[in-house]
């Protein structure tokens, strides 16, 4: 797993202060393009699948986080994102033993 820099974390930081929860476009941008500066890292998946998920595109979101947990998302981090896909895939019908996938992580 790519390792989350203090440069990362304070992008991650400026990402937060400049959300407008209303107008989620700008921020689902912002967190797009420092994940393309760092394809693939997981930290910054989860991010964008924050961006969407707040921003009310669940689906979008649901796959994103799905992504962030089979890239190696760890640590303190992980619960969050768990819980988050766990709370979307009620919804979508894409809990355990239903008619959708769900990562073995969450399991």
């Amino acid at each position: 797993m790519e390792t989350l820099t203090p440069e990362i974390e304070a992008a991650i930081k400026r990402g937060y202060e400049q959300r407008d929860r209303d107008n989620m476009g700008p921020t689902i941008v912002y967190f797009e393009a420092l994940l393309a500066g760092h394809p693939g890292h997981p930290v910054l998946v989860y991010e964008v699948a924050g961006a969407y998920d707040t921003g009310g595109e669940e689906e979008k979101a649901r796959a994103l986080y799905e992504q962030a947990l089979n890239l190696g998302l760890d640590g303190d981090t992980l619960p969050v994102p768990v819980r988050q896909h766990a709370a979307l895939a009620r919804p979508l019908r894409r809990i355990p033993g239903g008619p959708g996938p769900c990562p073995a992580r969450v399991r």
